[in-house]
């Protein structure tokens, strides 16, 4: 369900149609923070959306330059 009260902003890092490529890259970025894969279907296609989230201290601004140094060079910041 959809959380009430501030939103929260996350690392769009990239989508994928290959699960394993997606693996790979949230892999890549684990140490930055806390990813996870979002998986979503769309014209009769899996997609596979990793998505990076700030932990501790650190700033939606370092974990999307951390992942543009990491293999995710689309990576874009979004507020949910």
């Amino acid at each position: 369900g959809r959380r009430t009260g501030a939103s929260e902003e996350y690392v769009a890092a990239g989508s994928f149609d290959d699960r394993r490529e997606a693996e790979a890259l949230a892999a890549r970025l684990g140490h930055f923070g806390r990813t996870s894969i979002d998986i979503a279907s769309a014209d009769g296609r899996t997609w596979y959306s990793v998505e990076l989230r700030p932990t501790g201290a650190a700033t939606v601004d370092a974990v999307l330059e951390a992942a543009w140094e990491n293999g995710a060079p689309n990576a874009l910041s979004v507020r949910d």
